[in-house]
């Protein structure tokens, strides 16, 4: 019997050179999932994902889609391996791939969903004066104490773990909280370049269309949970619009999403995407609350291999 497991998918900015690659040459599965892309995708999504062809990275509207493909090629791979999560969720982007792994879009509707989306927020970049900044080891009581000072001209964006905050909106008054906190001995205030403002009420201008364009999906109720990252609900076909909506106007908590998960009892947990980010905050939640757990990073063909192992073992 396989053990009880999530799958924790990430956000934006984990995207690298090379991702996907061995898992396309070695697992059929993986395979089939990025030839299928292909022929859904305006852009080449091998070539950006291998190779950062014509720079697809850096390109908000091809970098999230692809982010997605390999996330979805990770997961169809654990799950032909016989290994079906207990529960799954994501951070941002992530949730898109945890409503593909939950059954309630088949792959077209997702991806064509993220392009939407990608295409939608690609203008607030192009548009907005806003900044997001990452905060750490910045306690969420001072860093709330400057957002509410900005008079809702900067927000939470997401409150990843105990140690790890994001915030932004205008420009100015966002540096103003940088400096701040940097003068109040905060050092760890990084921008993030690229990715705009999303999760605020500089949202706000795509909610319509977004709500319009869901409504033009064939939803299908949900085989595998799923806990949003906005509010840790479980999300469900009645009340994915919704959520979808909610997150993209209003800040993150996947510090909570997390405590819900381990509150199931669920000690196995599987972080899918490129870098330590989605790791190093639920270690940080799980030992602050002092619970022990397994915690897999699953990016690459052994990373794979060990986990199927692992999982499928009595």
């Amino acid at each position: 019997m396989n053990k009880k497991f999530a799958i924790l998918f990430p956000g934006s900015g984990v995207q690298v050179k090379g991702m996907g690659k061995d898992i396309y040459n070695k697992f059929s599965t993986a395979k089939d999932i990025y030839d299928q892309a292909e022929e859904i995708t305006p852009f080449d999504t091998k070539k950006i994902s291998f190779s950062d062809y014509q720079g697809g990275l850096e390109k908000i509207e091809s970098f999230q889609t692809v982010s997605v493909v390999f996330d979805l090629a990770i997961f169809k791979t654990l799950e032909s391996n016989g290994l079906t999560p207990t529960v799954v969720s994501g951070l941002s982007l992530g949730q898109f791939a945890g409503i593909y792994a939950s059954k309630m879009l088949n792959l077209k509707d997702i991806l064509d969903l993220v392009m939407f989306f990608s295409k939608c927020i690609a203008t607030i970049l192009n548009r907005s004066k806003g900044r997001i900044y990452i905060t750490r080891k910045v306690p969420l009581k001072s860093l709330n104490k400057l957002l509410q000072a900005s008079n809702g001209k900067a927000s939470l964006i997401s409150e990843n773990s105990t140690t790890s905050m994001v915030y932004g909106g205008d420009a100015q008054i966002s540096e103003q909280i940088k400096n701040k906190l940097n003068s109040l001995g905060y050092a760890e205030i990084i921008e993030i370049l690229n990715i705009p403002p999303v999760h605020t009420k500089m949202a706000n201008s795509l909610a319509n269309g977004m709500s319009n364009y869901l409504d033009t999906l064939n939803w299908h109720n949900n085989q595998i949970p799923l806990i949003s990252d906005t509010d840790a609900i479980f999300i469900n076909k009645n009340n994915v619009k919704q959520a979808i909506l909610k997150q993209l106007v209003s800040g993150t908590h996947f510090i909570n999403s997390i405590k819900k998960i381990l509150s199931m009892g669920i000690t196995n947990l599987v972080c899918i995407g490129p870098g330590v980010t989605i790791p190093t905050f639920v270690k940080d939640i799980a030992d602050n609350l002092g619970l022990a757990i397994n915690l897999y990073n699953v990016v690459n063909f052994d990373d794979l291999l060990q986990i199927i192992t692992d999982l499928t073992s009595k």
